[in-house]
């Protein structure tokens, strides 16, 4: 179940969580990059999450109304190769 604490702060599944963890320690490890489609609710708390908790970069692109496209980068030069990407 899905709680919200508030407006603007939403509690991220932990299945989400721990994929997106997955993801982080591969890039951390040497992977360039990582992407994954991400329900729009969640943006904002994963990115707060990734930047905090394993110090990388978080760049989003919205696929449709509800969902985004969110890429998990290490180096600063991926991101003009991610935006550059069709």
């Amino acid at each position: 179940m899905i709680t919200e604490t508030n407006k603007n702060t939403r509690i991220i599944p932990e299945f989400v969580k721990g994929q997106v963890s997955a993801y982080c320690e591969m890039i951390q490890r040497g992977k360039p990059s990582a992407i994954l489609p991400i329900q729009n609710r969640y943006i904002d708390e994963l990115q707060k999450y990734i930047e905090s908790q394993y110090g990388l970069h978080v760049y989003a692109e919205e696929l449709t109304e509800e969902w985004t496209t969110l890429w998990i980068y290490k180096d600063n030069y991926m991101l003009k190769i991610i935006q550059s990407s069709p």
